[in-house]
């Protein structure tokens, strides 16, 4: 009996490490599922959706600072524009406050990138600043964590930074160069939760709103992209919590991510998502 006990908890320690979500980028702070939706007709062209990452963290988890190898795929043929890109690499949250409940974190990742769609291959950095507060950072209003009241959680995010990108062998000669992109990433979640636990409680509907924006301040490649965004907005209803957290949602999309390979354009997407 205290064999198969040492073996779970060691199991259970090893599980512990993953996260499970739509991007790697902020996944210590911020939740953000994955998406799925997979058509597999008999005789017509199969359709895929699949917006997920999956990272594993390494050594301790130190309040401090957090390591960790990432892997995300995005892959979209429900769309006008189809989206096939892979990505892995290692990323790093640093906390550069004394205090781990408030304080300014550090997200920044190195990862090579290879677009289907385009068949480019890249090497690409982001470098994101952020500030954290929770409810043992004292009163006031918290930042990168949940603010609980009367069943409901309100949940802000926003991120500024740096993303660097280095394009080589590609199919067009044109989207081979550099390119250094200022951005930056907030969110809003409104959960109605369900009366399980006062300090932590489980989620029942969760409504959303996300915008990201970038701009090419450096770019040698031939194509130039300006100013370019993502929106998307959203409603998602919960079905489980463990051992991970399983949701059926809608979304209104509008914009483009250059990185994961996402053209300009807008679509409606219902998909089950998945996160950890």
């Amino acid at each position: 009996m205290t064999k198969k006990k040492k073996v779970m908890s060691k199991a259970d320690s090893i599980w512990s490490r993953f996260r499970i979500g739509e991007s790697m980028e902020t996944a210590e702070q911020k939740e953000s599922p994955a998406q799925l939706q997979i058509t597999l007709p008999k005789k017509d062209k199969s359709s895929w959706l699949i917006n997920a990452g999956v990272s594993y963290r390494l050594g301790d988890n130190a309040t401090s600072s957090i390591s960790k190898i990432a892997t995300e795929y995005h892959k979209n043929t429900l769309t006008d524009k189809e989206q096939d890109n892979f990505s892995i690499g290692y990323g790093l949250t640093q906390l550069i406050s004394k205090n781990a409940s408030k304080g300014f974190f550090i997200n920044g990742d190195a990862k090579y990138v290879y677009d289907g769609v385009e068949n480019k291959n890249s090497i690409v950095s982001n470098m994101l600043l952020t500030y954290y507060k929770n409810r043992n950072g004292g009163p006031g209003f918290n930042f990168n964590s949940r603010n609980i009241c009367n069943g409901t959680a309100l949940f802000v995010s926003a991120y500024t930074g740096l993303q660097l990108q280095g394009a080589f062998k590609a199919s067009d000669n044109a989207d081979e160069g550099f390119i250094l992109r200022p951005q930056f990433k907030t969110a809003i979640h409104f959960d109605i939760n369900k009366k399980d636990d006062p300090i932590t409680p489980s989620p029942l509907l969760r409504f959303s709103a996300d915008y990201s924006g970038r701009v090419d301040a450096i770019n040698t490649t031939d194509n130039r992209e300006n100013y370019t965004h993502l929106i998307k907005t959203g409603a998602d209803i919960f079905i489980a919590y463990q051992p991970i957290k399983v949701s059926i949602g809608g979304s209104f999309n509008y914009g483009s991510n250059p990185v994961v390979g996402l053209k300009q354009q807008e679509f409606w997407l219902v998909s089950l998502n998945i996160m950890k």
